[in-house]
Order: C-alpha cells, then sequence, then structure tokens
C-alpha cells in the first residue's frame, strides 16, 4: 500500500468518525418527540439512546483500529511490487 493511500484511508476513517459522533449527537434533539425537550429529559429519560451509545462502542473501537493499521501501513511504506 502506498503512503499517500493510507493517508487517505486513514483521513476517511477519522472523518467517518467524526461525522457519525456529530450525527449521534445531533440527531436527539431534531427528532420529532424530542423536538421541544430539554437536553436533561432527552439524555436521561430515554433509555433508548443509552443503547444506541453503548451499541455504537464497537463501532467507534473498530475505526480506530482502523486508523492505527492504515497508520502502521503508512509507516511501513508498503507498496505492491
Amino acid at each position: 500500500m502506498r503512503r499517500i493511500s493510507a493517508s487517505f484511508l486513514q483521513a476517511a476513517v477519522v472523518l467517518i468518525g467524526i461525522g457519525s459522533l456529530a450525527l449521534m449527537l445531533w440527531e436527539p434533539h431534531i427528532e420529532g418527540r424530542n423536538a421541544h425537550a430539554t437536553t436533561f429529559e432527552i439524555y436521561f429519560k430515554d433509555p433508548f439512546l443509552a443503547y444506541v451509545y453503548v451499541g455504537s462502542i464497537p463501532f467507534f473501537v473498530a475505526l480506530y483500529r482502523a486508523s492505527g493499521l492504515f497508520g502502521h501501513a503508512r509507516k511501513m511504506g508498503w507498496s505492491r511490487r
């Protein structure tokens, strides 16, 4: 894998992680039943959100591991020959 490809893929993984985290934090505020709720009501009175956040931990761990893998590939400078 070329260094530029590894850097591009690592940046893509980081952007996917930032985008998904932003979506997870922003979406409950615009959801239909939470549109006029306070922040406390949104996050502490809806157990479904807790399940979603706990369930997303493996996704973010996988993104972290993929970012580390691409970082390692970039350092090693693997190339196809």
